[in-house]
């Protein structure tokens, strides 16, 4: 599984990560790893900023989503809830075994990776 068979579409990830902000959290990480080469890796805030400012000012469904003032990404309930961790003292975030394996098993996978599309 790779970032790019995340379908990311508003709302993302839903009933995945048990709370809307670790939800918002976790695509977030997604995104920047789809933009950043594909691959799942560690990912800086700074970086996850840039990729959501790049998508608002395209207009992609996305980055409209998450700068709705109501939906704030919670890393480190994310973080907290065994899903992801810090690297470097905080200033890069990686999903764990554990979020990768929600994330596998979610409806937000590409129909063609197996899992059932909502």
């Amino acid at each position: 599984m790779k970032p790019s068979d995340i379908l990311l579409i508003v709302p993302p990830l839903c009933a995945t990560f048990g709370r809307t902000e670790n939800e918002v959290a976790a695509a977030l990480i997604v995104r920047a790893c789809q933009v950043a080469g594909d691959q799942w890796a560690p990912v800086k805030w700074s970086t996850a900023v840039d990729v959501l400012k790049a998508d608002h000012e395209a207009g992609r469904e996305f980055g409209m989503m998450m700068v709705n003032p109501f939906c704030r990404p919670d890393m480190f309930a994310l973080v907290d809830g065994g899903f992801a961790r810090w690297i470097e003292k905080g200033r890069e975030v990686e999903f764990t075994e554990a979020g990768l394996s929600r994330i596998a098993t979610s409806r937000w996978l590409m129909p063609s990776k197996g899992a059932e599309q909502p």
